[in-house]
Parts: structure tokens; sequence; C-alpha cells
């Protein structure tokens, strides 16, 4: 309960923090990437696991799908239900636990999609068993993460006396557990993180009776000119996007 307390009492400086676009980041690499993946959604049924403040709903929503959104945060989901009274959606908004969906019946989605929120939370086995339970059969699971390989406790960027960029550095993959960043202007220097390898995100989504279908490191098009301080990203991907499909017959539930 310790990570649902400290988004709620950041939620307004995080609201300013996303926007109504998730930021420049999003717009010109995460997003691109994620459009490509889900192709038209128009009339599925989605379900926005960790929705926060709603942004990724409207975005869905505005994009024809039939959205189901969820998260612990109270706070949040307050500041995404006043958009919605605003400006109607159809946005279906749940208080729920993303381990445990209990708001939500099985078979419910052909799509999961849920932005970095992986990394809050502790028991992420369950949260793949709950995916698995609530997407139908071939129902489909994009989970973006801060790429464990490059954004980690002991990785970060390496510049020389004059702030110039030189390289990406990064030590002790391996050791796994909680966080927090050194920036004080970022959601994981106010909330911190749970680091994971690339291997614990795989074997616990296979666990759940997931098949992974791809994996995706979003970066900007080559050439293409970018804002400021988004060029580092040419050089080293910020995300890892895991895509999933549940397998046919499989109830998550039954996992381990």
């Amino acid at each position: 309960m310790s990570g649902i307390a400290r988004y709620d009492a950041i939620a307004d400086w995080y609201d300013r923090f996303v926007g109504e676009t998730g930021g420049a980041r999003f717009e010109r690499i995460e997003w691109p990437c994620l459009r490509g993946i889900l192709g038209d959604v128009r009339g599925r049924p989605v379900l926005d696991l960790a929705c926060g403040q709603g942004f990724l709903s409207r975005l869905l929503a505005r994009a024809g799908a039939r959205v189901t959104a969820i998260d612990l945060s109270t706070a949040l989901l307050a500041l995404a239900r006043k958009r919605e009274a605003a400006e109607p959606l159809g946005i279906d908004y749940h208080h729920d636990d993303a381990t445990d969906l209990g708001t939500l019946a099985d078979g419910s989605f052909d799509w999961v999609i849920c932005r970095y929120a992986l990394m809050d939370i502790s028991d992420l086995g369950a949260v793949y068993r709950a995916v698995a339970r609530v997407l139908r059969p071939r129902g489909r699971f994009v989970a973006v993460v801060t790429h464990p390989c490059f954004y980690a406790p002991h990785a970060g960027a390496v510049r020389d006396a004059a702030g110039e960029f030189l390289h990406w550095r990064s030590d002790r993959y391996f050791d796994e557990g909680a966080w927090q960043s050194d920036n004080p202007d970022g959601v994981r220097g106010k909330v911190g993180a749970i680091h994971r390898t690339l291997s614990t995100y795989v074997e616990a989504g296979l666990t759940a009776g997931l098949t992974l279908e791809g994996l995706r490191e979003p970066r900007p098009n080559a050439g293409e000119p970018l804002d400021p301080g988004l060029e580092l990203y040419q050089r080293v991907p910020w995300a890892l996007v895991l895509c999933w499909r549940r397998v046919a017959g499989h109830q998550g539930g039954d996992a381990g």
C-alpha cells in the first residue's frame, strides 16, 4: 500500500508532469511504437492498467477503443474522472489492484496496456496472472517498463566537464530490488522503483501462461530532428516494450 500513498501524495505534480499528451518523449518516441503494435483499436475492449490520471485512456478512447481503466491511486483516479466528466469519452474507471483485478471479469479484453507500472509492484507474477485471466483467448498484453539494462540503480550518463554527453555506464545489473533515482524532478526520484532483470520480466510472464511475441526498444526515427533532451535516445533506449499474447485455453489464475 505504500506505493499507493506515494502516488496520492504527488498526484497534482504527476498530473502536470504527464499533462494531456504524455510529454515529448512519449509523443515522439514511444507512441509511434505503441501505435504500430496496437493497430486499429476501434470497437475493441482495452484495459489501461495503472492508468494514473488517464491520459493514455483518453488517447485510446479517442482512437475508438472501448476503454476500461484501473489504478490504485484514488487521487489520480479523481483527476481522470474529472476530465471524463468534462469530456465524456465512455471510459470506465475502476479503483482496483493490478495484482488482482477483482472488479473485472475473466476474458474481458482484447488488449491490456501497462505503462511504467510494473516497476512499482512487488508481486510481478500476480500482475501477469491477473492480466492472463482478464484477457480473451489470444488477447494481447503490452507492458512498457524503463529499460532494465540502462535505467537502473547503477546506471547513468557520463559527461565531460562542459556537460557534454560521452557515454552511458551500467553496472551491477543483477542486483535486483528497490531503488530511488537521484533525479528529484523525475517520477523515479519521487516514488522510486523496483529494478528487475530482463529475464525476471520474461520468466514471470511465461510462468503465467503468456507467450512472448516480441520485444521493442523505441527510438527516434533516424535523421528526425529532435527536441532538446531527446537526442540521447538515438544512442540509449529509455523504454523496453514487452509484447505478450494469452495462450488459448490457459486460465491465468491457474498459474503457480
